[in-house]
């Protein structure tokens, strides 16, 4: 069995996260002839493990 540890030593922070995006665009014309257009999207994020490897709770339980 061969196994390679790599170390390194940095401050920098990179976390880990679930992402949910969705978009919607709804268009409507009155009976003047007159348009309007709606665009919404929307964008969750939720952390799930800091860069120093400690899991985050993505809930309201008391537990991960």
């Amino acid at each position: 069995m061969n196994v390679l540890i790599t170390y390194s030593q940095s401050s920098e922070v990179v976390a880990m996260y679930n992402e949910n995006n969705s978009a919607k665009v709804t268009t409507e014309t009155d009976s003047s002839g007159g348009n309007r257009k709606v665009e919404e999207e929307n964008i969750k994020k939720e952390v799930i493990m800091t860069g120093e490897g400690r899991l985050e709770c993505t809930n309201d339980t008391d537990y991960c």
